[in-house]
């Protein structure tokens, strides 16, 4: 069967990605590297994500001004994001401005000019930045959730750091560790959209000259060796608790994966979900819940967030948790599972139809595990799932000792959550 994508392996170790969707006009391309938070260590935390930021402000060729006129003067729009394990950088364009976009994306990313006044700029608005999400409470919390979950190891860092290691940071850090890990062998570009590969090779090439070959920068592995419930409680005057609970779950390639998202699909991602009926609809208890992965190369997570009223917190929580255990004791109905199912499947097939999405999803898969699968075959896995193998999932993963609570809110009573926090 012919593969709806092409990888391109070049010499010096840069993975190339496209995927041809002829009925379109526009097209996405990004650019990956290996590198985030789970990098870093505690002196230079939030280093990766700071240098996202100053990759804007210009290279030799351009100033951080012509580089934003250059992509929106032709209807483009360019962004960029950090994350534990990867930087990631696209624009999305008209087909006819292709060249012009992959020139000044690969000029960004390679040949940034760190001056240091754009540093102390730059350097007060992640300190805002930072700011800005201590004093948002569904935000933050899912940094003290990550930090209770991985334990004073990298992947629970702050991905903005904090305010003494973004204070402490030089210029010198700061070219050292670009030059480290923005090389080839750490690289993936990808695009998706009405796009000839191998004409997009040979842009690629053109405009990758200046990036050094390297080698992947090796992570410390995670390690989890929790015995009892873990439980994070911060006092703040809030109009609601704001709570993430959660488990360590599944890395990237694990093959439960498929019925990971189906649990999280039934629990908590649509308002058909359990959760959000008898959470919200039934009882009341919050306006926003939901349940969540995330996945790393060695690690993963799986989580339920919610705003919840303060004087329903232990309720609330009690119910969430009576959810979670009944996956472990109860067969999905099937006409239930079937409509998760679908679920999936519809988002799978909707997602792709958007340049985007298609282009995310050739970059991250081919960063993460070195292949991309066909989204046929990744709808078929997840049709496959069984009743049975979301009950062995269940089971296997929501045990009280793996339980993680991180909860802000004006709450003083520690002990009754901590009492509460058990599987019934």
């Amino acid at each position: 069967m012919e593969r709806s994508y092409r990888i391109t392996r070049l010499e010096d170790g840069l993975r190339i990605a496209t995927t041809n969707m002829p009925h379109m006009e526009s097209i996405s391309l990004g650019a990956w590297f290996g590198c985030g938070s789970r990098y870093e260590n505690k002196r230079i935390n939030g280093i990766s994500h700071f240098i996202e930021h100053l990759v804007f402000k210009g290279t030799k060729r351009r100033s951080g001004d012509e580089i934003s006129e250059a992509v929106e003067g032709v209807g483009g729009e360019l962004n960029a994001s950090t994350s534990e394990e990867s930087t990631f950088y696209y624009i999305r364009i008209v087909r006819d401005h292709l060249p012009l976009a992959a020139e000044i994306l690969l000029d960004m990313v390679i040949n940034p000019v760190f001056r240091r006044e754009f540093l102390e700029k730059q350097r007060d608005i992640v300190f805002e930045e930072i700011h800005m999400y201590e004093d948002a409470p569904p935000n933050h919390v899912e940094d003290l959730f990550n930090g209770l979950v991985w334990k004073a190891q990298p992947l629970g860092y702050n991905i903005l750091g904090t305010i003494k290691s973004m204070t402490g940071l030089s210029r010198g850090d700061i070219v050292k560790y670009k030059r480290k890990m923005y090389c080839s062998n750490n690289c993936v570009v990808a695009a998706a959209g009405n796009i000839d590969h191998d004409d997009f090779v040979k842009l690629v090439k053109k405009h990758t000259r200046g990036l050094r070959p390297g080698r992947r920068t090796p992570f410390r592995a995670i390690r989890t060796r929790q015995t009892k419930p873990g439980l994070l409680v911060e006092r703040k005057q809030t109009e609601q608790a704001h709570i993430f609970l959660g488990v360590p779950a599944l890395p990237w390639s694990h093959p439960g994966r498929y019925a990971l998202k189906i649990i999280s699909t039934i629990l908590g991602e649509n308002m058909s979900s359990r959760l959000f009926k008898s959470v919200r609809e039934e009882r009341g208890y919050a306006y926003s819940i939901n349940t969540g992965i995330d996945r790393f190369l060695d690690a993963g997570s799986f989580y339920v967030a919610a705003g919840v009223e303060t004087e329903k917190l232990i309720p609330a929580l009690r119910l969430v948790l009576r959810e979670l255990a009944r996956l472990q004791r109860t067969k999905v109905p099937k006409k239930e599972l079937d409509r998760a199912k679908e679920f999936v499947r519809g988002s799978i097939i909707m997602s792709s139809e958007r340049t985007m999405s298609r282009m995310y999803w050739l970059g991250e898969s081919l960063r993460m595990a070195d292949r991309i699968d066909e989204i046929n075959d990744t709808i078929a896995a997840v049709m496959s799932v069984s009743q049975d193998k979301i009950m062995a999932l269940a089971n296997s993963l929501f045990k009280n000792n793996r339980l993680n609570l991180a909860v802000i809110g004006d709450f003083d009573d520690s002990g009754r959550i901590e009492k509460t926090l058990r599987f019934p």
